[in-house]
């Protein structure tokens, strides 16, 4: 399965090429004898009033929606696993333009979808690449304690292709699908294929469901909600600090609960909620971003078969550092 999927993750460039569209204007003068044409009008029809009317409202409505940053990409996965963002198509200029993106997180413990997987600091590296609206990413978590009985040892790499885009003929919806391949060494393997759906409105809600294609064969679903705030504080005048929120809910099917819960789950469940708020700040082209999490588990039956902790709440902190090229 990895070596397919390393196949894939090369393979997915050799044939990509990119659409660019231009778009033109034309624009009425105005009339030179206004005086003139208002005198020789006819009376003013109600109809054609209503109509400019409700043209009016139409387009204040669409520049109003236009003006929300488009902040979503796929959909949260948990703290130190985020998808790659997805690519705004206003720049098609650039389409045909590579861009990397390299990242270093480190975080007090490693909890993935309400599961704790090291209550130790881990280091969690991540390199991606795009172009026009496919990327590539290679993801890893190694250990830094004995925790677990792998200190200094990547215990996990992810690799994922992520095509994202917006919807056709839909305002303000943007979509993402894609496959990821969880690789954990000494042990099997397991493939999940994502779709997900992100909207340009206040809160930046999007929706994600990730389909397991491999023993387990079940579905988890996440909703998202986030906001940021471009400057709450400064350093210096050339160093404003932001602020990102996000949130998340989690559900799982039944086939999913039981493979990676317990067998005696037999119903689907709200798996976890997971609230996080970080502070970005550029040092030298780099994004530097501490950062809080809260993870919990909301469904009671899914709590008791937790085997590392029946409280399951989990408070971490950590560090994101960034930078696209």
């Amino acid at each position: 399965m990895v070596k397919d999927m390393k196949i894939l993750f090369i393979a997915a460039f050799m044939g990509i090429s990119v659409v660019c569209f231009a778009e033109t204007e034309a624009n009425m003068p105005p009339s030179q004898n206004e005086d003139m044409l208002a005198y020789a009008a006819p009376p003013p029809n109600p109809l054609e009033e209503t109509i400019q009317v409700v043209a009016g409202v139409a387009e204040a409505s669409m520049q109003l929606a236009g003006s929300v940053v488009d902040q979503l990409q796929r959909m949260v996965r948990g703290p130190g696993k985020p998808l790659p963002p997805r690519r705004n198509p206003e720049f098609a200029a650039d389409e045909k333009a590579i861009g990397f993106e390299i990242t270093a997180d480190y975080f007090g413990k490693y909890i993935w979808r309400g599961q704790n997987i090291s209550d130790d600091p881990v280091y969690q590296p991540g390199v991606s690449m795009t172009m026009g609206g496919l990327t590539a990413a290679l993801w890893g978590n190694l250990e830094t304690t004995k925790i677990n009985g792998n200190s200094g040892q990547f215990t996990e790499y992810d690799w994922a292709l992520d095509y994202s885009g917006d919807v056709p003929y839909v305002e303000g919806v943007g979509y993402s699908v894609g496959v990821i391949n969880y690789y954990f060494p000494g042990l099997e393997d397991t493939t999940e294929v994502y779709w997900g759906f992100a909207f340009d409105l206040p809160l930046s809600p999007s929706v994600t469901v990730y389909h397991d294609v491999d023993d387990i064969k079940g579905t988890y679903a996440s909703l998202g909600l986030g906001h940021s705030v471009e400057r709450i504080a400064e350093i210096n005048s050339d160093m404003p600090i932001g602020m990102d929120i996000g949130a998340s809910l989690g559900w799982g099917s039944t086939s999913y609960n039981k493979g990676y819960w317990d067998s005696s789950i037999k119903s689907s469940r709200l798996n976890d909620l997971a609230l996080s708020v970080s502070f970005p700040v550029d040092v030298g082209g780099w994004t530097v971003a501490p950062n809080l999490n809260y993870v919990t588990l909301v469904n009671n039956k899914i709590r008791q078969t937790d085997t590392f902790d029946k409280a399951s709440d989990y408070f971490f902190v950590g560090i994101s550092v960034s930078r696209s090229f």
